[in-house]
């Protein structure tokens, strides 16, 4: 989450490419080879290291994290809480 939110820039910049994938096909395959590419890493690494989840609560948490970061770069619908706060429900959420 810090990570995403360091870099405002670049991150809004993600998500415009994002977008423009839904408009443009030849984008959205390059983009999601790289999006799954990326998950199989994460995934890959989570269990090298032993931690807890599998395939199914790494792809929740990263759905529940990108709408999180969006919500708090561009308009956060509840500014009061803290983002940390929000994170560590998520996962207490999605893990026994």
């Amino acid at each position: 989450m810090r990570r995403l939110t360091a870099q405002r820039e670049v991150t809004l910049a993600l998500y415009e490419l994002r977008l423009e994938a839904a408009r443009r096909p030849e984008l959205a395959r390059l983009l999601g080879d790289w999006q799954r590419a990326d998950l199989d890493a994460v995934i890959a690494f989570n269990e090298a290291a032993g931690l807890p989840g599998g395939r199914r609560e790494i792809a929740l948490f990263h759905y529940a994290i990108e709408g999180l970061v969006l919500d708090r770069l561009v308009s956060p619908i509840d500014p009061d809480t803290p983002t940390d706060e929000v994170v560590d429900a998520l996962v207490a959420g999605l893990l026994p």
